[in-house]
Formats: structure tokens, C-alpha cells, sequence
């Protein structure tokens, strides 16, 4: 009977030993399971048994990168400095190198150029001469030069005849023609080269011009036709339009008084007189129907004496009505 009773106790004891290993690992697994299901903060409290099914994540490692060193620095400063820059002064190479088989960037020293950073507005920009750049436009290769000069030189040659025949019709039209001053009257008709030829016998060729001394206008008129090849006055024609009779006559006198060694003569006209000085000699007369008051002078090369003055003097008298209306 004892011995049945311990077998008993101890099969007793057993599942209570069974029972309390069970438990205990029931704690260590929830032990094991607490961490998990605890709320990581406020927010997390308040929401309940949401919080218990939200699983917790776990707290990410450290993924800050570390800073760059001083070289990678520098080569992100000069690649930033360098976009700034336009396109045709860009510093980029061709091909871009890996950053490991980049040497480091050296730092500015005082003699080392600054790179060229952007510049404010109003200022002026750096100018960078463009190699591509010829504002002057290339000849074409292999062809003959432009006929433009062949043109011009042309048009040179051109210009230099026609000027060459204008001054030599100028030339010829001086010879042959008179030349009548532009304000006083054209005295051509009542003086000729045959006028002075019949009067004197002069058979030299003789040349118009002008008269110096008086320029002639309205009143005054003069003509010269002087020996061609020579220095000598020739034989020249002098008229007056005086329309005053008192005026007329006090000129006249004048005249008489002022010419040297005159000599009064009745040969022609209402009042007249004679004169020689220099190798000139003067003949003047008044002709109060006309108003006009003439003297016809002549150099000793083509007047020989004074009856070859008066005959040509006369010969002008009676030509003044071509010109002027008595």
C-alpha cells in the first residue's frame, strides 16, 4: 500500500513541473515579442490596438554621406564656373574623365589667373577673338582678281580723252572766235582783222581779247585784237555811251587833259584829238548825235604813222551804227 501511494505523488508533481516549463516559456516569448509591440511614441498610444498591428520599422542606419574632400570640391566649383561661361568660350574638354584620373585642382596663387566668373549687367564683357571670325570677306581660291579694277581704269582712261578734246575744242574756240565781254556790247562788227588790214597794210595774224583797264558794263564796251606770236598791243577800240551832253563833253576834256602830248584835230566828229605815248598811238572823238565818245589806239607795229591811225578811225566811225542806233 505505501509504495502505490509514492508512485502516485510523483505522478502528481510531474504535470505541475510540465505546467510551470510551459509558462515560463509563455514569458520568454512574450518578452521576446514586448520590444515589437510597444508604442514608440504619443501618437502611437492614442491609436490603440491599431498601434499593436502596425508593425514597428526599424530605424534606418546612418545614410548621410560623408562631406566631399577638398578635391572633389574644387572640381565641382571649376565645372560650375565653367557652365557659366558662353558656349564659344567654354573650357570644357572634348571628353570628360573619370574624377579618379583627374589630378587635383591646384589652389589660386597671386600669380594664377583667376577663372572669369559672370559678370553683372553694365559691365563691360570679356572679349574672346573668334579664330572662325574674318569680317573681310576671302578671295575665291584659284580665280583671277575681280574686274572691277579692269573697270576703273577703263573709266580713267575714258575721262582723261573726253577732258583732253573739251580742252582742245576750248582751245580752238578761243583762236577763231571773239571773245565779247559778257556786260558790254559786242563790238566784232564795227572792228575787224580786215578793218585793221585795209586801214593799216598789217598782213600778221591778229587775235581778239579783251581790253585791260576798264571793266566794261552797260556804258563801256572794248575790243583788242593783238599780233599772234607777240608781245605787242596791237590795235584795240574803246566806245562811251553818254547820254548827257554836259557829262559827255567834260569827259572828253578830261581825256585831252589826262592822254600825254595830245593835240587837238577837226579830221572826224564834232571834237576830236590825237596822242602818242609808249609806242601807242591814241586816237579820241565826240559825236554829240550818237552820245558817244571813242578812241581807237594802235601800236607803231601795225599803225606806221598817224594817217594809218586816222583811216582806221574812220573806218570804225562808220560801222558804230551796226551797234549803236543814232
Amino acid at each position: 500500500m505505501a509504495v502505490t501511494t509514492v508512485s502516485l505523488a510523483c505522478s502528481k508533481d510531474e504535470p505541475e513541473a510540465d505546467a510551470e516549463q510551459a509558462a515560463a516559456r509563455t514569458d520568454e516569448a512574450k518578452a521576446d515579442k514586448a520590444p515589437e509591440a510597444a508604442p514608440t511614441d504619443k501618437g502611437d498610444a492614442k491609436d490603440g490596438g491599431e498601434a499593436e498591428k502596425k508593425p514597428t520599422a526599424k530605424k534606418p542606419a546612418d545614410t548621410k554621406k560623408p562631406a566631399p574632400t577638398a578635391r572633389k570640391a574644387d572640381l565641382k566649383e571649376q565645372l560650375k564656373t565653367t557652365r557659366k561661361l558662353s558656349p564659344k568660350t567654354s573650357l570644357k574638354p572634348k571628353t570628360r574623365l573619370p574624377l579618379a584620373n583627374k589630378a587635383p585642382t591646384p589652389k589660386l596663387g597671386a600669380g594664377a589667373v583667376k577663372p572669369i566668373a559672370k559678370l553683372d549687367e553694365g559691365k563691360e564683357k570679356p572679349t574672346v577673338a573668334s579664330p572662325t571670325v574674318d569680317k573681310k570677306t576671302p578671295e575665291p581660291f584659284g580665280e583671277s582678281p575681280p574686274a572691277t579694277n579692269i573697270d576703273v581704269e577703263k573709266a580713267k582712261k575714258v575721262a582723261e580723252i573726253k577732258n583732253a578734246r573739251e580742252a582742245r575744242k576750248k582751245a580752238s574756240a578761243a583762236k577763231t572766235s571773239p571773245a565779247p565781254e559778257a556786260a558790254g556790247k559786242d563790238l566784232s562788227t564795227i572792228f575787224t582783222r580786215n578793218d585793221v588790214r585795209f586801214s593799216t597794210g598789217y598782213q600778221g595774224l591778229l587775235r581778239p581779247g579783251p581790253l585791260p583797264g576798264i571793266d566794261p558794263d552797260e556804258s563801256y564796251a572794248s575790243l583788242r585784237l593783238r599780233p599772234s606770236g607777240t608781245s605787242g598791243y596791237g590795235a584795240g577800240v574803246q566806245v562811251w555811251e553818254i547820254p548827257n551832253p554836259g557829262y559827255q563833253t567834260r569827259q572828253f576834256n578830261n581825256f585831252l587833259r589826262q592822254y600825254p602830248e595830245s593835240k587837238r584835230t577837226r579830221d572826224l566828229g564834232d571834237s576830236a584829238f590825237t596822242s602818242s605815248w609808249g609806242g601807242v598811238r591814241y586816237f579820241v572823238w565826240l559825236d554829240r548825235k550818237s552820245k558817244l565818245l571813242v578812241a581807237v589806239t594802235c601800236d607803231d607795229a601795225v599803225c606806221k604813222d598817224d594817217k594809218a591811225l586816222l583811216k582806221l578811225a574812220k573806218r570804225v566811225n562808220g560801222n558804230l551804227p551796226r551797234v549803236y542806233k543814232k
